[in-house]
């Protein structure tokens, strides 16, 4: 089946490939400035994880960039602040942002997660995005070929690379 539109607006999904998570990291941090400068404000802006260890990595290098951020554990959510909010993707349940960020696809399906509560909780976090959704990854995975088929050849750049 094709993706749908539920009603949100702006562009599609964009489907980003690097040679590591170091350059999703750089990406991200980069393109995070890019749409700031623009005028999309910080707290407009969510990085959602699958793992604790990939909210944290990605915390320390928005913080290094000199990005506010807000890492969110458990319950505690603070929409006011003008920061980057990174929280996991169970946690993003009910939120919605612009812009959402999903680093490091690849490490999905879990390979001791059904693919079918995977690919549920994907949704879930692909859906926080109101207008703008980035996913990166750095490797293969059922869920990356899926996505890059759906969304079609012309959205991924060359591996290592980020767009101009």
């Amino acid at each position: 089946m094709a993706p749908q539109s539920a009603g949100r607006s702006g562009s599609l999904p964009e489907l980003r490939s690097f040679a590591g998570e170091e350059a999703e990291l750089a990406y991200v941090v980069e393109r995070a400035r890019a749409l700031h400068a623009a005028g999309t404000a910080w707290k407009d802006m969510a990085i959602l994880f699958r793992y604790t260890r990939q909210g944290e990595r990605f915390a320390q290098a928005i913080g290094r960039a000199g990005i506010p951020y807000d890492l969110l554990q458990g319950n505690r959510f603070l929409p006011g602040n003008d920061s980057v909010k990174i929280l996991s993707m169970h946690s993003s349940k009910g939120l919605e942002f612009p812009v959402v960020f999903l680093p490091c696809l690849d490490a999905m399906p879990a390979p001791s997660q059904e693919v079918a509560a995977e690919a549920k909780l994907l949704y879930v976090a692909m859906t926080r995005a109101m207008e703008r959704l980035l996913i990166t990854h750095h490797a293969s995975s059922v869920f990356v070929d899926r996505l890059r088929a759906a969304l079609g050849a012309g959205t991924a750049a060359p591996s290592g690379r980020a767009p101009a």
